[in-house]
């Protein structure tokens, strides 16, 4: 077994290696795996479109793997990317059941193996809320504002793929937006705008803009200006 470890000064190195050697050298998990189960995944959102591991986690539901983790857990304040998973709608036969409960419950473990060889499991059980209650305090729950944008974000480009399927003309490469389009853009910009506020993300101010423009795009006057373009 060999191990690697990074300083930025040689009196970290020092420092480092005095207080906690063992840290470094002597991983105290093997093969660690976070694992999903009980739940129907549609799509997952995350690891940069890495084919792999995103059919990992479709097909057996491994969220994430590590072959080593040590005692030192700087790794652990590292800002780790975020996975956002969709699940599949609950079954017909399932729906009264799923609703009266307002729970979705989805199970996970966790599998490592020790440093004398022996592995281990811990399984647990979480239930996330259907989104059907009847309370109308009831609101969207988030544990980070990364976790927030990034939801956002998905639902953002999800709309605009899904206007731009519905506003294409096969006759032609030209943008087209509808009038029903520009009604449910501005709904989608009033919602955006409001979440960009509540994160605090200057950032996002650029899909704002571009929610704008096409809300307030005028198919004639783009004819015009492709016709003086061609004079």
């Amino acid at each position: 077994l060999r191990s690697y470890a990074s300083f930025d000064s040689a009196e970290t190195a020092t420092r480092t290696i005095d207080t906690d050697f063992d840290a470094i050298v002597n991983p105290i998990f093997f093969n660690v795996a976070l694992t999903l189960r009980d739940c129907a995944i549609d799509t997952v959102y995350g690891y940069h479109s890495n084919l792999r591991k995103i059919t990992k986690l479709n097909r057996h539901g491994t969220v994430d793997t590590r072959k080593t983790v040590f005692l030192d857990d700087t790794w652990l304040q590292q800002q780790q990317p975020v996975i956002v998973v969709r699940l599949q709608s609950p079954p017909d036969e399932d729906d009264a059941s799923n609703r009266s409960s307002n729970n979705i419950p989805i199970g996970y473990t966790l599998s490592y193996e020790q440093r004398d060889g022996k592995t281990s499991e811990v399984e647990r059980e979480i239930a996330l809320s259907s989104g059907d209650s009847d309370d109308v305090d009831s609101v969207d729950y988030y544990e980070s504002a990364r976790i927030r944008k990034r939801i956002l974000l998905i639902r953002y480009v999800e709309y605009l793929s899904e206007w731009r399927a519905r506003d294409k003309h096969d006759d032609d490469n030209h943008l087209h937006v509808s009038p029903d389009s520009k009604a449910r853009l501005q709904l989608l910009l009033d919602f955006f705008t409001a979440e960009a506020q509540h994160i605090e993300d200057d950032t996002l101010q650029q899909e704002i803009q571009v929610l704008k423009e096409l809300i307030e795009f005028d198919a004639e006057k783009a004819q015009q200006l492709r016709q003086n373009a061609a004079i």
